[in-house]
């Protein structure tokens, strides 16, 4: 089963409860709500997959950029 980080952490702010009482209520340990949310916020930080620039496309160079929701977005210089 995949954990949705972002859902999780969205779940537990959302409850008002402590990291234990929302762990008791799904049936984790407070330090795996604290991991969770650890993994959350490090997937929010996480924007970009891969940055790579082309070679040039006769005179003009391009960067394109890929977003980990897999979005691309193609920047000529």
């Amino acid at each position: 089963m995949r954990i949705n980080y972002k859902e999780f952490a969205e779940g537990y702010s959302k409850s008002g409860l402590s990291r234990k009482a929302y762990g008791d209520q799904r049936g984790m340990s407070s330090s795996m709500v604290s991991y969770y949310l650890k993994r959350s916020r490090e997937s929010e930080s996480s924007v970009f997959k891969e940055l790579e620039i082309l070679p040039p496309r006769g005179k003009s160079k391009i960067i394109k950029i890929i977003t980990s929701d897999g979005i691309q977005i193609e920047i000529p210089l």
